[in-house]
């Protein structure tokens, strides 16, 4: 029954609610949208904003990647959290390569960047501020860390 409800939940996204942060639904009022008139309101976008010529388009680039890849801002000030599994890739983009934006079918993570100089692609989810303290990654066994002058514990004897 709840599997059913979280489908039913994410089938209800629009492309608003996967590319917008709250604040800027906020700001442009999309909030109070219904499904029906936000699907709307896209197809009329795309068909009176969309270029036909992407030649002319000016692409975004990677302004910095922050906590090791965690996050990446880009030149139009857009900050995206990265999804787990794509931290090592996007630590090795170089700042002001061009980054090419498409949507995801990954719900949690909705929008693709694609590195126009590498070729690589990550998916992010647009947020709107950085953590207030630097993520870091669990350690995978607790371990007891040592001063200089602490000795290591004896081993027991068999």
């Amino acid at each position: 029954m709840i599997l059913i409800s979280i489908f039913q939940l994410l089938g209800a996204l629009t492309p608003f609610d996967n590319a917008m942060t709250g604040e800027e639904k906020r700001k442009t009022g999309v909030y109070k949208l219904t499904v029906q008139e936000k699907t709307a309101l896209q197809e009329w976008i795309e068909t009176q904003y969309k270029s036909t010529d992407s030649a002319n388009q000016i692409l975004p680039t990677v302004q910095e990647v922050l906590f090791n890849g965690q996050y990446v801002r880009l030149s139009n000030q857009t900050l995206f959290q990265i999804r787990p599994e794509d931290h090592a890739i996007a630590q090795g983009w170089l700042t002001s390569a061009e980054i090419i934006l498409s949507p995801s079918t990954n719900p949690f993570f909705p929008v693709k960047l694609t590195n126009k100089v590498s070729g690589s692609t990550i998916f992010g989810r647009k947020t709107d501020q950085l953590p207030q303290e630097s993520p870091t990654l669990a350690p995978k066994t607790e371990e007891k860390i040592l001063s200089p002058s602490s000795t290591p514990p004896k081993k027991p004897a068999k």
